[in-house]
């Protein structure tokens, strides 16, 4: 019983993260790429966190079935804010090279 318990936390995380990744990926943010700064990474991990606690999957999912690459995250999205400072972080990056 405690494993199926564990296996469906986890799956949900797994679902969640998915998402989470998806929803970076339409606006435009490169995790990947982006692991050289502290402040970067404090965002990311931040971004988890809002995207854990967050209550807006069926929202998401809809959302995300019809985003085309590059429009900003939908302000319902508790990361909203946080994939915006990512996608200037990338930016002023892109910009110093």
């Amino acid at each position: 019983m405690t494993q199926n318990v564990l296996e469906t936390k986890v799956g949900a995380f797994e679902a969640r993260m998915l998402l989470r990744r998806r929803m970076l990926g339409v606006a435009g943010v490169k995790e990947a790429n982006q692991h050289t700064s502290t402040a970067v990474e404090a965002e990311l991990r931040t971004s988890v966190i809002n995207c854990f606690n967050c209550d807006n999957d069926a929202s998401c999912m809809d959302w995300l079935a019809t985003a085309r690459e590059g429009v900003l995250p939908p302000y319902f999205c508790q990361n909203h804010d946080t994939i915006m400072r990512l996608k200037a972080m990338s930016q002023s990056k892109g910009e110093s090279k």
